[in-house]
This record gives C-alpha cells, structure tokens and sequence, in this order.
C-alpha cells in the first residue's frame, strides 16, 4: 500500500522580515524554512495578509517560494503575513510571517574625510591654511555636504567581475529577479549605483520586463515577444563615471496544450508549470474545446449552494443575517432571509473545501427549518439536496412529528440512503447531556 501523503514541515521559525520603502527586498528564500515531506517532491507557495488582502503593493511571492520586490513609498508599518505551502498532493500548512517595512535610510559620509577631500581639491597653500583660523568645534559642527568634486576624488568607475550567463525565459512566464550586483562590483567610496538596461538598437526591454534603477532585471514577457535579444546595461556610479556591459537574452513562445489532451492530462500539465515555475501553458486549445455534461456538473458541486424556502411565507427573501448553526462547516455562510435559508461557499476558490463541507452545512440547515417548523421546499445542488431531505426524515422520525417537504419526489437511491443512516443513528451511544 502506497504511503500516504504528509503535508510541509516548517524546519525552523522564519525570523522577522525587514523591508524598506522603495528598496528592493530579498530575495527571501522560504524553502529554507519549509520543507516537503518525503512523499511530497514539490511545493506551491502563496502568501497574502492575515485578512486576505494581497501583500503591501510593490512586493510578491513566487511560486517556488520567494519573497522578493519593491515595497512601494507609503507603506511603512508592520504586516502579519500568511504563507500557505502546499504540496504536490494538495496537503498544505499555513506559516504566520511577520514583515516591518522602514523608510529608507540615506547615506552619510565621514565629516573628517570629506572636509580632508575638499581641502585636497581646492589645493589650498599650507601657508594660507596656516592663516585661516578654524577651530576643531566648528569643523565638528559644520554639516558639509559632499560635493560633486569630492565624490570624483574618492570614487572609481564600476567594473564586470565576471561575464553574464546568456538569459532563457518564455513568454507569460516570471522572469527574475536578476541580480544585477552579483555581476558587477564598485569602490566603496563611489556611492550609489544606478542602472539601465536596453536593446542594443535603442530600443527598451522587451514588453513585460523592466530593470530597476538598484539593479534587478525582472517581469513577465508579453505575447509575441518571442526572439534572441542581445541588451546593452550602462551602470554609473554617483561621479556619472559608467560601466557598459552586453548581456543576451532568449524568450521562448508558450508551450500548447495538444489537441485532443484530455483535462485530466491538461489540469496536470497546468500544474507542473504552476509547481515548476515554468512558462503556464497557451490554454487556446482547451478553452476552445467542448463542454461536457461531466464538466457542468463539476462546477455545479465545486460551488454548490442550498436554499430552503418557507413555502406559506410568501414574502419575499429579505435582508441576509448572518447564522451560526451546529454541525454547519466552516467553509459555508448560512443566511437567514426570512422566507428562506440559504448556505453558499464562504471562499468560492478555496481549494480546502469538498463535498463533505456541503453536506454537513444542508444537514445543518436542515435541523434549523425543523426546530423552525416551516413547511419547506428545496432548490440547489442535488446532493445537498438529498443531504437535507435525509435529515428531516430521521428528525421528523426521532421526535414523532415529520416535517412536510413540498414539490419534492425521493428517488430510490435517496429512501435506500435514508434507511442507512437512520439505521447508523439507532445504533450511536447517547449523546452526554
């Protein structure tokens, strides 16, 4: 027998994360934090704040489990962060985060230096020096502010350390981020760098990627980008003093799904590029393929919804107020709307909730209309439907008053199953009371 499929394990605490605004951050590497378990060989990696809400504009995750980007101006504070891994068999497990995001700290020069650089620069006499009556307080005192002469003293022209590999990517695929630092290196006294990239017919990156001026090469390539680029990078240090390097780089087109691929093999071709972070496949051919009565009806149980009318109250749905009924799954919101019930996912693309979560919610709803006594009438998902239909016979059996359901036939597969499980409740032990 096969061994059943564990989810990630968190290795050790992930320290907090300290951005600035309008610097790049990381990239921060989660996969050093979690692992996948021995029956799992990937994982899928997203993160959002603790409410749900995308991360602070400006930075993201990847799928292969990085944090990275450039936290945008404004958004100084502090960010609980949830981080959901999951594994190739979709076992998951959801890690807290804690992220500060600072301003950004300025660059100070050593007062003593640049007063010595200014006095080398304006090549002041030691005689006339002599003259001049300046006491250490007031050098002390004086805020100098470096000068631009006093920069192209001290600083020297960025070099290459070491040549740029030749760069692949695809169309529609995350691309980066390239570090441009690890290629190129500057004297400590040449302040920042700036960065520039282009083709070398003058035109700009190819559409989708961009180079940031702190050096990272990063996007996602447009359709029809397709081709060999050879892009010229210009990195100049705070004296304009400038390093000119060539780069290449090749975007392949998208792969296509192959006509005639069923969506079984489709879905997990979507799912190794997902997992893989490879280019996500052209989905024309899939998309354009017919649906089958097998597909709608997938849909219908992947968002099932339930509703249970009070057929004599013939006033229409009112406002929703929210219910908190035993047994209802945490996945499902129960409306009350005065002539009616009605449960519908909590998260629509929650890939946690199943068929069960349903289930149990129309069993729920179920109990409420008969403490209620209504008269009811069902319309939703059919299984939830037979779900409720079932409860209420098994209540209307236990306390000798059957609740009377309008508009309704039971089919044999229903009466079959109400039998079961009116006999698996005879025979549970008493509940405590």
């Amino acid at each position: 027998m096969a061994e059943s499929s564990q989810p990630p394990i968190l290795i050790k605490p992930i320290p907090l994360i300290v951005a600035q605004e309008d610097v790049i951050l990381g990239p921060i590497d989660f996969i050093e934090y979690i692992q996948p378990n021995s029956t799992t060989a990937d994982l899928l990696f997203t993160a959002t704040l603790d409410n749900d809400d995308p991360l602070p504009p400006g930075l993201f995750c990847t799928p292969d489990g990085f944090l990275t980007g450039i936290a945008e101006v404004g958004t100084l504070g502090n960010y609980d962060i949830i981080l959901r891994v999951k594994g190739a068999a979709s076992d998951s497990v959801m890690v807290n985060v804690f992220l500060t995001i600072e301003a950004a700290t300025k660059t100070t020069f050593n007062e003593t230096e640049v007063a010595s650089a200014v006095i080398k620069e304006t090549e002041v006499a030691p005689a006339v020096i002599e003259e001049i009556e300046v006491t250490p307080t007031v050098i002390e005192e004086a805020e100098v502010a470096p000068t631009a002469a006093v920069i192209n003293l001290l600083a020297k022209p960025p070099v290459l350390v070491k040549p740029f590999p030749p760069l692949m990517t695809y169309e529609g695929a995350a691309f980066g981020p390239i570090d441009l630092w690890d290629y190129v290196a500057t004297d400590a006294d040449s302040g920042d760098m700036s960065f520039v990239a282009g083709l070398a017919n003058g035109d700009g990156l190819p559409q989708g990627l961009i180079c940031t001026s702190d050096g990272f090469i990063s996007g996602i390539p447009a359709k029809g980008t397709q081709g060999a680029y050879d892009i010229v990078l210009e990195v100049k240090n705070a004296a304009q003093e400038a390093l000119i390097a060539e780069l290449t780089l090749t975007i392949n087109t998208r792969p296509e799904i192959a006509e005639g691929t069923s969506l079984g093999d489709a879905k997990a071709q979507m799912w190794d590029a997902l997992v893989h972070d490879l280019p996500i496949p052209d989905l024309a051919t899939l998309l354009n393929r017919p649906i089958t009565s097998t597909e709608i009806y997938y849909l219908l149980q992947r968002f099932a919804v339930l509703t249970i009318w009070d057929i004599y109250n013939l006033e229409p749905a009112g406002d929703k107020v929210l219910l908190k009924l035993s047994g209802a799954s945490k996945h499902y919101n129960v409306y009350d709307r005065g002539s009616c019930l009605v449960a519908a996912p909590k998260d629509l693309f929650s890939y946690e909730r199943t068929l069960e979560d349903a289930l149990k919610t129309a069993r729920a709803m179920a109990g409420e209309v008969y403490k209620r006594g209504w008269t009811i009438e069902f319309s939703g998902f059919n299984k939830m439907v037979r779900a409720a239909w079932v409860e209420v016979q098994i209540l209307g059996d236990k306390h000798g008053k059957p609740l009377e359901v309008l508009h309704f036939e039971p089919t044999p597969e229903d009466v079959k199953l109400y039998a079961v499980q009116a006999q698996a409740r005879e025979h549970e032990p008493p509940s405590p009371s």
